[in-house]
């Protein structure tokens, strides 16, 4: 192409053949410069979407591999066999009643999932410890869940779910941990996860207590809301489980350790 606009300027420009053919070459050269210049970063592109999709393979793999250690966590203790599954299950289930988008939905199914992996840092003299704990053990249980956003944060997926993991411990009226975060600086994740957390905990049995009824537990999250639970997070959880004998869950049911009072 240079060399075709170089002849027509001969013919038509009253330049000299010498400047045109010079000017030529210069656009020549720019123009071989550009093409590869853009197949460089074509290129570049391709190898940039590759090595993302070879991450986010890596990342998928290491995701299934902490499940899996989570199950085998949770094996130890009859008492949580299950408990992170069915937090993801309910979590999913309280994201789409609230309208979420399917995506969120399914992170907060993961969510879920994953919540839990800082128990991993627990003593398992603590986690198999069936009698009340004391001040200090309660406390090294208590960091499991800002363990669990560490041990979580190099993952670049899990990124949008970070902060539901680490705060599904705080309370609306700023009781919870581990940061004492209060009201609107609770994200809407941590308080599907806390109300999802809660409700399979207690329809489950524990060492010092027998497991509540859906019906009484769903009365209890209830009681506690506004002070410890998100009302809508609860309202939702309720709509979707659907359990006969709902319509009476507004009736006051004893208070339960897991709420604040």
């Amino acid at each position: 192409m240079a060399v075709g606009v170089a002849c027509y300027a001969i013919g038509h420009s009253g330049l000299a053949a010498s400047t045109v053919l010079l000017v030529a070459l210069v656009v020549g050269v720019g123009a071989g410069m550009v093409i590869r210049i853009q197949r460089a970063v074509s290129d570049l592109r391709r190898q940039s979407h590759s090595a993302r999709q070879t991450a986010g393979q890596a990342e998928k793999h290491y995701i299934e591999v902490l499940r899996r250690i989570i199950k085998v966590v949770e094996s130890r203790d009859r008492y949580w066999g299950g408990h992170s599954r069915n937090v993801g299950r309910l979590s999913g289930m309280i994201a789409r009643q609230l309208g979420l988008s399917d995506s969120r939905c399914e992170q907060m199914v993961l969510a879920g999932e994953l919540h839990d992996i800082g128990r991993l840092a627990v003593p398992e003299s603590i986690i198999l410890n069936h009698s009340r704990l004391g001040v200090e053990d309660f406390r090294c249980v208590q960091a499991h869940s800002a363990v669990s956003h560490e041990v979580l944060k190099p993952l670049e997926m899990l990124a949008g779910i970070l902060p539901a993991i680490r705060s599904h411990h705080e309370k609306p009226n700023g009781t919870g941990y581990p940061d004492a975060l209060k009201g609107d600086d609770i994200p809407l994740g941590a308080h599907i996860l806390a109300v999802a957390d809660a409700y399979d905990a207690m329809t489950h049995d524990r060492p010092h207590r027998q497991a509540m009824s859906p019906v009484m537990a769903l009365r209890e999250l209830r009681r506690c809301a506004p002070a410890g639970f998100a009302p809508d997070c609860v309202e939702a959880l309720v709509a979707a489980l659907s359990i006969p004998g709902l319509e009476d869950v507004h009736n006051v049911a004893p208070a339960c350790e897991l709420c604040p009072a």
